[in-house]
């Protein structure tokens, strides 16, 4: 022990032997060791560069890996090239209006050739007969309707259901419409005024009625029925005469023969078809019993002939 601690504390005597004898083995060591020290500790920084070279290439990993992330998101931006251009919408026409018409509510309607009762009969539609409307009065309550082009006469708007309302706001009042018929007023006889009256007779009797004089005589309207009386001396055809209930303005041809004197019954509903007389075949009633409510007959020439 003592020669190995005398070594180690002169050194310079191993040198100066040149390492020569026993302790030549033990020099060598301790003059190399800080050199293999040096080596370790070289290779360990050059593991420490390798190390953070390594990290710095998973970084720029990283950073590529999210680059190409951002790039394969989609562009949600349109593409101007590929987006349609809007064109302007075409706004279908609007399908045209019907005609306006008009069809007949009651059993039977009077057509006359004006707008109003006063005027004469012209014709007579019935129960579900449409008409064209080719005109108005001034407050639209007469029609004038035609059929097939052709012009029929006015009828009231009382006895008809319009068919569609739009199309009559297209009616327009008519450009000419007849004025009522005006009577003739009796003119004096000017050869009374010039000749001396006549001798009169002693003894009066009572004038004979006109030949063929058809008035009415008698209303009912509980019963609906109206009681016409041939006053004349002869026979009456009544083919082709009417008899109107003009509050409602249903007609009611007639078409039978009255005799000279006697009364006719003619009956407004046909439930009262066994009752005798003349039936007009109405399912409903006719006549007006809270209202006044005429009944007029005219004759086959459309001429009022008799009023109650």
């Amino acid at each position: 022990m003592e020669k190995k601690f005398n070594i180690l504390a002169h050194p310079g005597k191993c040198q100066a032997s040149g390492f020569s004898g026993k302790g030549s083995g033990k020099g060598f060591r301790a003059a190399w060791l800080p050199g293999i020290v040096s080596l370790l500790l070289l290779s360990v920084l050059l593991t420490g560069c390798l190390g953070s070279g390594d990290s710095v290439g998973d970084t720029r990993s990283s950073e590529v890996d999210i680059s190409e992330a951002v790039t394969e998101q989609p562009d949600d931006e349109p593409d101007s090239a590929s987006t349609p251009i809007p064109t302007e919408t075409e706004v279908p026409e609007e399908a045209p209006l019907p005609a306006p018409q008009v069809e007949i509510s009651v059993r039977t309607a009077n057509i006359r050739s004006g707008p109003g009762t006063d005027f004469g009969i012209v014709s007579a539609g019935h129960e579900n007969d449409i008409f064209d409307v080719a005109a108005k009065n001034d407050d639209g309550s007469w029609y004038l309707i035609s059929q097939d082009g052709h012009v029929v006469g006015w009828i009231s708007d009382t006895v008809v259901n319009v068919v569609d309302s739009d199309s009559m706001n297209m009616v327009e009042v008519a450009a000419t419409v007849p004025a009522p018929p005006v009577l003739p007023a009796s003119q004096p006889d000017s050869t009374a005024a010039t000749q001396p009256p006549a001798v009169q007779p002693a003894a009066t009797t009572e004038a004979a009625p006109q030949p063929g004089q058809v008035v009415i005589v008698g209303v009912n309207k509980r019963d609906e029925y109206v009681d016409i009386k041939n006053v004349g001396g002869s026979p009456v055809d009544l083919s082709g005469w009417v008899l109107v209930s003009e509050k409602g303005n249903q007609a009611c041809g007639l078409g039978t023969t009255i005799q000279p004197g006697a009364v006719l019954r003619v009956w407004a509903l046909a439930e009262d078809s066994s009752q005798g007389g003349y039936n007009c075949g109405f399912d409903s009633p006719i006549w007006n019993n809270s209202k006044s409510d005429p009944a007029v007959l005219y004759d086959a020439n459309g001429v009022e002939v008799s009023r109650w």
